[in-house]
């Protein structure tokens, strides 16, 4: 899912960075010289309404939001549950692209009472959308999906169970047009190993139980899937524990539609002392972004990988407090959304967003704001971007008394949609 607010001449990291990148792009790369309109940024919206059960007066907690987009909405899943309740709900709602809350009163996915789910995912597999999560009773987690209709109406209530190992977590999904790759953590070899499964056209499972990605003998650990899909196929990204030291790495590997895995070895994203974890990937059609937080330097990275596997290059986009990121293309470029904590804890945390061109250049000198912190802080960024290039961005805003989900509708220039208005 950029950092820095600008104070006098001092401007931020994200804006630093981006700068020195425009600054060193060569002629006739594509690169922006001048920095073009920023995209029109609607008002702050709620997503569902806020309520009570009945006879409790705790607040209703609403978190970890995903999105997904079809070619006329989108919809967003989150995760729903009380203070004084261990009980979870997966909800989710339509929204259209101007914004409208199609189901305000919530469409329920899936309810359990014992282990609580874990941040949803969603994507459109061309037909409708598909919704991933992790979650199970008994503490026996395991990693689930459930298609939801144009219509709103979910076909697989409850979810059908895609790892069945009952020691899953961090389920991620993405789809190419027709066929759906799922990715978890698992824990059924004694270890943190990364599974993934297909889901064909009908939501059909085409691997019970899942593949094992990250199996090497040499591999002590892997987890944290980031799934993105492209034109030949998907890319998983994962962190990695390649040795019995605590060094863990950014790698990413290639499933090709038919769930072949193209690179068993994996792909490694950068080059960092330590601690590097991916948060989200996107495609053009002709290459991957994937951006990961390297934990040793506090930056956020990206790296391009092209569709043949090879990195093209790795670059710093902010390079201060930054926690929690999304990233989509939009038809034309990259848009990432992050978290940005400058000046935490004094200011609360916005959201603000740059455009990456296709060949890696920053556009955005500075970062525009995407969300202020006025009624609260932001977090936890989502994005999704339909056919006519409206993106839609949910995310936390988290006040004294929990937490609740809120949404903006970002637009290209060229858009009349009524509700938008810039913001820089």
């Amino acid at each position: 899912m950029g950092t820095r607010m600008t104070s006098g001449i001092q401007v931020g990291a994200l804006a630093l960075v981006a700068s020195a990148l425009s600054a060193c792009a060569a002629p006739g790369t594509g690169e922006h010289s001048v920095t073009p309109p920023a995209p029109l940024i609607g008002p702050e919206f709620d997503i569902g309404k806020l309520k009570l059960e009945s006879g409790s007066k705790a607040p209703v907690i609403r978190e970890s939001p995903d999105a997904g987009a079809s070619p006329t909405g989108f919809l967003v899943a989150w995760i729903e549950h009380r203070f004084d309740s261990v009980a979870h709900d997966l909800v989710a709602t339509r929204v259209a692209r101007d914004g409208t809350v199609l189901d305000p009163e919530g469409i329920l996915i899936a309810t359990d009472a014992q282990a609580g789910f874990r941040t949803p995912s969603v994507a459109f597999d061309g037909v409708g959308w598909v919704v991933v999560w992790t979650g199970g009773r008994n503490r026996t987690p395991d990693t689930h999906a459930a298609r939801v209709t144009l219509d709103g109406t979910v076909l697989d209530v409850g979810g059908v169970n895609v790892s069945r190992s009952g020691n899953a977590t961090g389920g991620e999904v993405a789809c190419d047009g027709t066929t759906c790759l799922v990715a978890w953590n698992d824990w059924r070899r004694g270890r943190s190993d990364v599974f993934a499964a297909r889901l064909g056209p009908g939501g059909t499972l085409l691997e019970a139980g899942g593949r094992l990605l990250s199996g090497a003998s040499h591999w002590v650990h892997a987890g944290f899937p980031i799934v993105a899909a492209g034109s030949s196929g998907f890319l998983v990204a994962t962190t990695d524990w390649r040795d019995a030291s605590y060094d863990d790495d950014a790698f990413a590997q290639r499933v090709s539609s038919a769930g072949v895995v193209l690179d068993p070895q994996g792909i490694r994203l950068g080059d960092g002392a330590w601690h590097q974890h991916p948060v989200a990937a996107a495609s053009d059609g002709v290459q991957w972004i994937v951006l990961y937080y390297d934990v040793a330097t506090k930056e956020l990275r990206r790296t391009r990988v092209d569709h043949s596997g090879d990195v093209l290059d790795n670059q710093v986009v902010a390079d201060s407090r930054t926690s929690g990121a999304s990233i989509v293309h939009d038809g034309s470029s990259f848009l990432v959304v992050l978290r940005d904590l400058f000046g935490y804890p004094e200011r609360a945390p916005t959201l603000r967003g740059a455009r990456i061109t296709a060949g890696g250049g920053v556009v955005d000198v500075p970062p525009f704001l995407v969300s202020d912190s006025s009624n609260g802080g932001q977090s936890r960024p989502a994005l999704a971007v339909t056919h006519d290039e409206t993106i839609l961005v949910a995310y936390e805003a988290n006040r004294g008394d929990g937490s609740t989900i809120k949404a903006r509708i970002i637009a290209p220039r060229s858009s009349a949609a009524p509700r938008l208005s810039s913001r820089r």
